[in-house]
């Protein structure tokens, strides 16, 4: 099993979402992930990954995350709106290399889902605590089912699963 989380978490509806991929060229799968957030799933390096999240930001009427988790490494996020990074946050599960600086929590609760987690989160001393910081962001945006989903994994489903899952191929 792959044990990355590799999506861009955007802000939009279903279809706008498919929309902008559509018309940006964007090959790979659109899953919704609740009534906010779609996770738009890409094959590529992060630095390919990390531009098309700052095109579809400015395709949207929405936020845009790229959001990378390695199960035993750690988490970051980089925020975008309209082709602009917003916030960013990098944590390391060995506490190496934490990088809070930009993670602009203001803006954060401000497009959560529910905001105690994100206000829970900024409080957190991060060093030892980078596990639980992923929790309260996850909760925050309600992501908790963002696990283990990536291009790769998407890829290789069965069409059944693809459709179980309400998500759309992009090509």
């Amino acid at each position: 099993m792959n044990e990355h989380t590799v999506a861009i978490l955007v802000r939009d509806t279903f279809s706008s979402t498919v929309e902008a991929c559509q018309k940006l060229k964007v090959q790979g799968y659109v899953l919704p992930v609740n009534e906010l957030w779609n996770s738009v799933l890409v094959h590529g390096e992060e630095a390919e990954i990390e531009a098309c999240a700052k095109q579809i930001s400015k395709k949207i009427d929405g936020f845009a995350f790229f959001y990378f988790h390695a199960e035993d490494y750690g988490w970051f996020y980089q925020l975008y709106k309209d082709g602009e990074k917003e916030a960013e946050m990098y944590l390391s599960y060995d506490s190496e290399g934490n990088d809070c600086k930009r993670a602009n929590f203001s803006l954060l609760r401000s497009i959560a889902s529910l905001k105690e987690p994100i206000h829970t989160l900024q409080g957190l001393e991060m060093k030892q605590n980078e596990a639980y910081a992923l929790n309260y962001f996850k909760q925050g945006f309600r992501f908790e089912d963002v696990r283990f989903l990536s291009h790769a994994v998407v890829s290789g489903w069965p069409i059944e699963a693809l459709a179980q899952a309400r998500g759309q191929l992009i090509s």
